[in-house]
């Protein structure tokens, strides 16, 4: 228990010592007064469809010349990123007021029994906006006749459905808020540390000029901040009141059809409180959306159960098994009766058996699941230290890909040795299933969703529709990375030679497995194994699966990674507490029912992410929910073998111990036996 303790308050201090040097931008970036600043969209989501949008892809304006995409990374390419150029101008410090941006058709009418135009289409869905200002994504603020909102996740939408007749309208004006401060010890330089847009619905009426320039149209019923009348110094910023009360009546809302004015103001507030060092916080912590709370009772509940799991484990006797030494040696009376044939002596030649069933895929399960778990840790612990974060678009996606790759020679290694161990006689055809499987089924599973989104859904962003060279250089990550290093551990593993056992296994045909009490039988204990690990896991897999699906932030890795520590904890206890049990009913088949006890887990998680999660999510369209079963089968997966090649690990070492302390009390009692009378003769020269 103080260890355990030890380990919680060195987290909590790595936590401090985390939240006070965690920068989650590199290049600081400073402005001057005029200088250009780029606004940027990304692609459109929706946490409806969950499948993202090129946002020109809908009637919407466009840049001059036509966007142009920003060069992204492989993670931003897997997520569903297309970063481009917008219409956009804005001068750094230089205010706008009703700026005209372009007109655009959105084409016809919504009519009963027609299906919508494209922009009525994505505002039913939920789609948004994802701007971008210096790398900063846009807040969006939302008011009404009481509250005013604003929200620091998931973008701001292109409109909202009438509540009385359900028609779409859009969002054709857009307040755009961008806070700088100034830059210490650089006189007349600044930088941008936050920025926020309020989308509007205006009604202009108006008459389209027959030239081109930096007007598009005459508005016939201006408000007060698109008045051409108001002198420049008593021009104000379009706001709520401007638009919704004018005159005593509220303004007409634009209707998602038809020719179209969009326009837009600009603000530029200054605000020396605000550091650039920390402008991320707001956004990463979500305005505080979540409490802090939810995250120490998980963590708190990990470390109770782990500590009530070590103190079940130290009830077993490892130097001399206690209460077992009856029927581990039987009877010493007699020289004829020996050490008994029972308990766990009659276990010592079939104890380290290979797996009855499948070996060769058992050790390419146990390598992928060790070539996980250590990309895992890694990408965990460089996130921990902020090497990797939400705030880097990508960075954790590339890590993982990356150091999956990297860690090949893992997977070879684990595969190959015990492919040697058990004799599966795979050789280099179980390093290639190691380095193909799971990287296939991940690669089947992306091309399906791709192909999917792209033939069902226009403008969809899908790898294999925008971008084919995301999959030539997933290709070449694969040969010239991963499998060549799966094959180096390989070969690393034929030299080193197979697992060597305290004990050795009989050639004999295994013995007989007794009947079993019902409490061990298959479905129980790996059900039921799962629950304590997943119930520790799931507020940060919760908030995690948000974070993708939702469009939210996370960036409580200090706790993720005291999370993923108590779930491998406790997942490795409890398969060591159900091989013992096992083994103590002289059930040597243990090497399966270890890997499935460890990755119950997943079991509970798939579970839950396959009924509860999508009735939050409000999916629809079978697009999106082929999408969301397709990638939650792949995290499952992955899960499981991660979980339960490590409870494997775990078991083997605790068997090794186990049995390498019986084999030395055996030998302690032949010893004995050695001197005891073989004949009466003996006995009676002896009295």
């Amino acid at each position: 228990m103080a260890t355990a303790a030890h380990i919680l308050l060195g987290v909590t201090l790595l936590q401090c010592v985390h939240s006070l040097h965690y920068r989650p931008d590199v290049d600081q970036q400073s402005f001057q007064q005029g200088d250009p600043v780029f606004l940027k969209y990304n692609s459109l989501t929706s946490i409806e469809t969950l499948i993202p949008l090129d946002p020109y892809s809908l009637p919407i304006c466009q840049p001059e010349g036509g966007p142009r995409l920003d060069s992204e990374n492989i993670g931003e390419f897997l997520r569903g990123d297309r970063i481009e150029s917008s219409p956009i101008q804005l001068r750094f410090k230089e205010d706008m007021y009703c700026q005209q941006l372009c007109i655009t058709n959105l084409g016809r009418e919504e009519v009963p029994g027609m299906a919508p135009n494209k922009m009525a289409m994505a505002i039913q869905k939920g789609y948004k906006y994802n701007a971008i200002v210096d790398n900063l994504p846009a807040a969006s603020k939302m008011e009404n006749d009481v509250v005013v909102v604003t929200k620091y996740w998931q973008g701001f939408p292109l409109g909202y459905l009438q509540d009385v007749t359900n028609l779409a309208h859009v969002n054709n004006h857009f307040n755009i808020e961008i806070m700088y401060t100034p830059v210490e010890g650089a006189p007349n330089a600044y930088n941008i540390v936050r920025f926020t847009v309020e989308p509007f619905s205006i009604g202009h009426d108006f008459e389209p000029y027959d030239y081109s320039g930096p007007t598009y149209a005459r508005i016939i019923n201006p408000i007060q901040s698109c008045s051409r009348q108001v002198p420049p110094r008593d021009r104000v910023h379009t706001n709520y009141d401007m638009i919704y009360f004018r005159g005593g009546n509220r303004t007409r809302h634009q209707i998602a059809s038809g020719q179209i004015l969009f326009t837009y103001d600009v603000l530029w507030i200054e605000n020396k409180d605000q550091d650039w060092a920390s402008r991320w916080d707001i956004y990463l912590s979500m305005d505080n959306g979540v409490p802090k709370r939810n995250h120490w009772r998980c963590a708190i509940l990990g470390l109770l159960l782990v500590i009530i799991l070590s103190g079940c484990l130290s009830c077993i006797p490892i130097v001399n098994l206690g209460g077992s030494r009856k029927p581990i040696y039987g009877s010493l009376s007699t020289a004829e009766d020996g050490p008994s044939n029972t308990g766990w002596k009659a276990l010592h030649e079939d104890v380290f058996r290979p797996p009855e069933y499948f070996p060769l895929l058992f050790c390419v399960a146990c390598g992928t699941g060790a070539q996980l778990f250590c990309t895992m840790v890694i990408v965990a612990v460089l996130a921990f230290v902020g090497t990797l974060s939400s705030a880097r678009r990508g960075s954790i996606g590339t890590a993982e890909i990356f150091f999956y790759a990297a860690n090949g020679y893992v997977g070879g290694y684990v595969t190959s040795t015990l492919d040697q161990t058990f004799h599966a006689e795979g050789g280099r055809r179980a390093a290639l299933y190691t380095a193909s499987v799971f990287p296939g089924l991940c690669f089947m599973g992306f091309l399906l969703v791709d192909l999917m989104e792209w033939a069902t859904i226009p403008g969809a962003v899908s790898m294999i529709g925008n971008n084919c060279a995301t999959y030539i250089i997933l290709l070449f990550l694969w040969s010239a990375m991963l499998t060549p290093l799966v094959l180096l551990g390989a070969r690393r593993a034929a030299k080193t030679g197979p697992i060597e056992f305290p004990v050795e296994t009989s050639a004999n045909t295994p013995r007989r497995i007794p009947e079993q009490p019902c409490i061990l039988l298959k479905p129980i204990p790996i059900i039921f194994g799962g629950f304590g690990p997943f119930l520790i896991s799931f507020v940060e897999l919760y908030y995690c699966l948000y974070s993708k699906w939702a469009g939210y932030f996370y960036a409580e890795y200090g706790f993720l990674l005291w999370t993923l520590i108590n779930v491998f904890i406790s997942t490795s206890q409890i398969a060591m507490l159900h091989t013992y049990h096992l083994l103590k009913k002289e059930n040597h088949r243990w090497w399966w029912r270890s890997f499935f006890t460890g990755g119950a887990a997943a079991i509970w998680a798939s579970a839950w992410m396959l009924t509860m999660l999508p009735r939050e999510l409000e999916l629809s369209g079978f697009a999106s929910k082929f999408k969301y079963m397709t990638f939650t089968l792949l995290m499952v997966v992955a899960m499981f073998m991660m979980t339960g090649s490590f409870a494997v690990g775990a078991c083997l070492m605790f068997n090794k111990a186990l049995f390498n302390s019986i084999k030395n009390e055996l030998g302690n009692v032949e010893a004995r036996i050695e001197l005891l009378p073989t004949d009466d003769h003996e006995i009676s020269s002896r009295t």
